[in-house]
């Protein structure tokens, strides 16, 4: 299985790389729309669900990657509860594509509560998400609020905030704080302040 998984990850490498923007990406996206095929299938196949949650990012990868935002959540929906693995930062990867579909199809809300979990948990990827957190107004700011099951979750939407030019950084340390006082987020700011 491993062998197997390794080669189709070679192959898939190819598509996750920058091309130059001469070649015909129509092409490209039928041949990922190929191998997004096969690697559902070689996941439905595999027993060693270490090795499925690859495939499943994979396969998940590719479908963002060619525009089919759809299908990306729906890869989703369908492959993440068929796989039961320890703990990985691939599951932090995987939520990044999803929050990327989410918000190319306009699901902005959703997409920030994402990227600040991603933001929060995956240092990684906390550049990314900081950079694709995107909240329009209050409204927005509100509802993705609402969406925090944690008042640390909440305090993490509030320190992205705090990172943005012109914030205010008093305003937002002080909503930290009556979050969650042990923030590490707290003495980045005051720093900064200082």
């Amino acid at each position: 299985e491993t062998a197997t998984y390794l080669q189709f990850a070679k192959n898939c490498e190819y598509y996750a790389t920058s091309r130059s923007p001469w070649e015909k990406p129509q092409l490209r996206y039928q041949e990922m729309d190929d191998w997004i095929t096969f690697g559902v299938d070689q996941l439905r196949d595999t027993k060693s669900h270490y090795i499925r949650l690859r495939y499943a990012y994979q396969v998940i990868r590719l479908a963002h990657y060619s525009k089919q935002y759809e299908r990306v959540l729906e890869l989703y929906d369908n492959l993440m509860p068929k796989i039961d693995n320890d703990p990985s930062i691939m599951e932090d990867w995987i939520e990044g594509h999803r929050a990327g579909a989410m918000f190319a199809l306009g699901q902005r809300v959703e997409a920030a509560y994402l990227f600040s979990r991603l933001f929060d948990r995956c240092p990684s990827k906390r550049a990314s998400a900081y950079r694709s957190f995107s909240i329009r107004n209050d409204q927005e700011w509100k509802a993705c609020l609402a969406k925090c099951k944690t008042p640390e979750e909440e305090a993490t939407l509030f320190a992205i905030r705090a990172s943005f030019p012109n914030s205010k950084l008093q305003v937002e340390m002080k909503e930290i704080y009556q979050r969650d006082p042990n923030s590490p987020y707290l003495i980045l700011f005051l720093i900064q302040e200082m």
